[in-house]
């Protein structure tokens, strides 16, 4: 081929490529193309608000619940984070796999995605009341529900994404399977475009019951340093099914009211509780809010305890997030 003929032929394979993502994945916005040989690329944004006008950009009220036990829960008052493990930690042994097995990923491709893909699971607001996410996330109806919002405009997250949670078969992800396996076959060339931010977003249809609202980071690292210094390292040890594994987990920093007098200390700075973050660091990432703590209907303690344990929780937030929350509930009934 002339030079002229090679450019002509990649303008082709990049619009049948781009036409292949379009016409699959409605509303997407892709970040440029590249080409190595008979190799095609394109990727996703990193800008949460090029999601908006997909399936993976969450629409509703910014008001959610977190279902954890009661040690976790105090472990996130006392951290002031939450935990964003990667999706080996997952239960779901599909997990991730599922979608991306649909798009013809081998497993080798499948277990790097899982483990740069960190995500934490809650559910709307709506759902306090709901007997299943109680039993299998709240400890029986034992732990407890944190009540938190999301504050700020999720458009301006910077590789944060969040969606609810899909558990039907991803007619999008075959689709583009098979538009994309014409344009190799046809023409001779190879696509490949990460579509992590998307697979995260997929379960099996047995999970649907959760009603998962899930918040994702792809990859969240510009340096190596940065993976050394922030991945967390966990096992997981399952002897009932053998299933055992490696998980990794990143703590999100929730917001602190650092000009609040609870949090400050300026006569003694070695015991300023202030967090200490980039002055901007809310404007791209989610800036999230305790709002209630709600204890699970089996927790076991009496009205005199409750007493006890909702002061311990109120002292905790003031002192370490520097705001007043009032937890008005004891047990919830289902």
């Amino acid at each position: 081929m002339s030079m002229e003929s090679d450019i002509l032929f990649g303008r082709e394979i990049d619009q049948l490529f781009n036409d292949a993502l379009h016409q699959s994945f409605p509303g997407i916005h892709l970040d440029g193309n590249s080409q190595a040989g008979p190799q095609f690329s394109t990727r996703l944004y990193n800008e949460n608000r090029h999601f908006e006008n997909t399936e993976y950009f969450y629409k509703g009220e910014l008001n959610f619940i977190h279902f954890t036990s009661i040690d976790k829960l105090w472990s996130i008052l006392n951290s002031r984070t939450f935990r964003l493990y990667n999706l080996n930690s997952s239960d779901d042994p599909d997990e991730y796999g599922y979608a991306a097995r649909i798009l013809g990923w081998p497993d080798t491709r499948i277990e790097i995605g899982k483990k740069y893909t960190y995500t934490i699971s809650f559910c709307q607001a709506a759902e306090l009341k709901n007997e299943l996410l109680w039993n299998k996330y709240g400890q029986q109806g034992a732990g407890a529900a944190i009540l938190f919002s999301i504050d700020g405009d999720p458009r301006d997250w910077e590789n944060f994404n969040m969606a609810e949670m899909q558990y039907d078969t991803p007619a999008s992800f075959v689709k583009y399977r098979e538009m994309a396996a014409v344009v190799e076959q046809t023409k001779g060339v190879q696509l490949w475009c990460d579509l992590s931010q998307f697979i995260g977003f997929h379960k099996v249809p047995s999970f649907e019951g959760e009603r998962e609202v899930r918040l994702l980071t792809y990859f969240p690292y510009r340096h190596e340093e940065e993976y050394w210094k922030y991945a967390k390292t966990e096992f997981r040890i399952d002897r009932a099914t053998g299933r055992n594994r490696v998980t990794q987990y990143i703590e999100l920093p929730l917001w602190v009211d650092n000009d609040s007098s609870y949090v400050k200390c300026a006569d003694h700075p070695e015991l300023d509780r202030t967090l200490n973050l980039p002055k901007d660091y809310f404007a791209t990432r989610p800036k999230i809010r305790i709002r209630n703590i709600v204890f699970g209907p089996q927790i076991g303690i009496s009205p005199y305890e409750f007493g006890e344990y909702r002061r311990e929780i109120v002292e905790a937030i003031r002192n370490n997030f520097g705001y007043e929350v009032d937890i008005e509930q004891n047990l919830v009934p289902l």
